[in-house]
């Protein structure tokens, strides 16, 4: 058997009573491989292997206080079946599952004005931090 037998191109398909089953255990099912989960975001990674196309999965799984938890081999995997099994969503695309709803949502990275306004909010700017640490440098190299 060859690698693209294990990992499908498409998502599983079930019919709405399995996928409403699966997502009423999907909190505990998901809880019992990473016991802290609160937030899980679940970027395809798509590649050709050797001709034929395979779709993968890496999980970034962070706890209720934005910590990222470590995942052990395959996790990723088990996490990425555990949702699909449980919403149909466009999983070409980041998704994110929430503990506290339930839900799952299409990610969207943060638009250069959050960034701008985040930025604002600092005691300095990224830019005049910058310009410091070259200072720094500058004066290190002079010495």
């Amino acid at each position: 058997m060859s690698i693209a037998d294990y990992a499908p191109t498409r998502p599983r398909r079930a019919s709405a009573g399995t996928r409403r089953h699966h997502l009423k255990y999907l909190t505990y099912r998901i809880r019992e491989v990473v016991p802290a989960a609160h937030t899980v975001l679940l970027l395809p990674i798509e590649h050709d292997a050797y001709g034929a196309d395979l779709r993968e999965y890496t999980a970034c799984v962070r706890d209720r206080a934005g910590v990222q938890l470590k995942l052990a081999d395959g996790d990723s995997r088990r996490l990425a079946a555990l949702l699909q099994g449980a919403f149909t969503a466009d999983w070409t695309r980041a998704q994110t599952w929430r503990a506290d709803t339930n839900s799952l949502r299409e990610w969207v990275p943060p638009t250069a004005e959050y960034v701008a306004s985040l930025e604002s909010k600092l005691t300095e700017s990224f830019a005049d931090w910058d310009a410091r640490q070259n200072q720094d440098a500058a004066k290190a190299v002079a010495k």
